[in-house]
């Protein structure tokens, strides 16, 4: 006897009552009873004496339950998989939100930016091949590979890419006279090398083929490192240390150019006060037409600068400073013959014209140069990498979007 002993004779009367097509029922009670087996017969003798049989049986309905719940599962995994490949793409190809973000206002302004950034690149390219010891030359060619490729991948809008001075100085002294004696056998005197020595100068060939192995194992580092995620490294970086290493990497950089004012040469050095001394021993060796046309240019470019930013009606000077003073200065050279012969105003000289010539034959890649050169690249990594994230992190804030 239960509370519920009163509903089963009830239940039994309406499943009697039914038609006899096969109905498939579940009735339960927490009294007693549950009718929801493979088969249920009840037979109501009283009523009809018929036997109604009264069957559930979902093992069909189940089985295809689960294939469509598989068959759903898998598309939408494949639907996922397909989101997150596309998401990827787009994170990886920054090309591809273009379409969405220009627009013909933005492509004129593009296109002005482009313009501009070229022709100054022209120039400053080159200075920093020359900082790096190599022939200015290679300057076109990064300045002209760099941006293509950062173009498609990179993040940063108004991101200027390319050498830096002090990227350029830090390569130029870790690999500053690092040939063996096989490579470059006319710095060395017997089996040490010649004091005062400038491999770059004497072996040029052997020197050009040492820096782009390192430059393109400093890409190596950068690429395993974006791999494993490891830019949260550059947060611990003091800014002590890099504002130290810029201040006394201007200082240099600095020291290094004078030679083209003074119009001497000025032994190369990593020693501030090896430079100083150097200088100040040959003096009596200033020439006074570089001086004052190196003056005349510096005080144009400071001017030019301040008046930039004082007097609003002037703004353009300070893109445009710099290449006035480059035009004018080509000109002047060009069309003074006298500059260049009488009075020892160095110039660039001829550029190799075509495109970059494949230099994959030429480039060292062995264990040992690795182990010789892995400190060097890793240190230029670095470097570079921060500038990189600390220039384009605070342009992207000035224009409203995050670099990440």
């Amino acid at each position: 006897e239960t509370p519920m002993s009163g509903f089963y004779p009830f239940a039994f009367e309406m499943i009697s009552g039914l038609s006899d097509a096969d109905t498939f029922v579940r009735v339960s009670s927490p009294g007693a009873v549950s009718l929801s087996a493979s088969a249920l017969h009840v037979i109501d003798q009283q009523s009809s004496g018929r036997e109604t049989i009264i069957e559930e049986d979902n093992s069909s309905d189940a089985s295809s339950d689960r294939s469509s719940e598989a068959s759903s599962k898998s598309n939408s995994g494949v639907e996922r998989f397909t989101r997150n490949c596309a998401h990827c793409v787009r994170q990886r190809l920054s090309v591809l939100e273009w379409p969405r973000i220009l627009s013909r206002d933005a492509a004129v302004k593009d296109i002005s930016a482009g313009l501009t950034v070229c022709i100054m690149a022209i120039p400053e390219s080159m200075s920093y091949a020359n900082i790096a010891g190599m022939p200015y030359v290679y300057g076109l060619y990064v300045a002209c590979l760099a941006p293509l490729i950062y173009a498609l991948f990179g993040r940063a809008r108004q991101l200027s890419v390319g050498p830096t001075a002090m990227l350029c100085l830090l390569l130029r002294a870790g690999v500053h006279n690092q040939l063996d004696e096989q490579d470059c056998p006319q710095s060395f005197d017997g089996l040490k090398l010649q004091i005062g020595v400038d491999q770059s100068q004497v072996c040029p060939k052997a020197y050009v083929a040492m820096v782009l192995s390192t430059s393109l194992l400093v890409g190596v580092v950068l690429l395993l490192a974006c791999l494993f995620r490891l830019g949260f490294l550059v947060t611990f970086l003091g800014h002590p240390v890099t504002s130290g290493f810029t201040t006394g990497s201007a200082i240099i950089i600095g020291l290094s150019q004078l030679k083209y004012f003074l119009g001497y040469k000025v032994p190369h050095s990593h020693s501030v006060l090896e430079i100083v001394i150097a200088m100040v021993e040959n003096i009596h060796l200033l020439k006074p037409a570089p001086m004052g046309l190196g003056l005349t240019w510096l005080g144009f470019l400071l001017a030019s600068k301040k008046l930039a930013h004082t007097d609003k009606r002037f703004r353009m000077l300070l893109p445009l400073g710099p290449l006035l003073g480059c035009v004018v200065g080509i000109l002047l050279v060009w069309q003074c013959p006298s500059l260049r012969e009488r009075y020892s105003v160095e110039y660039v000289g001829d550029i190799p014209e075509g495109i970059f010539p494949v230099s994959l034959k030429d480039l060292r890649f062995d264990l040992a140069f690795i182990k010789k050169h892995m400190m060097t690249a890793i240190s230029a990594a670095l470097i570079s990498f921060m500038e990189s994230i600390a220039i384009s992190q605070a342009i992207a804030a000035q224009h409203g979007y995050s670099v990440k």
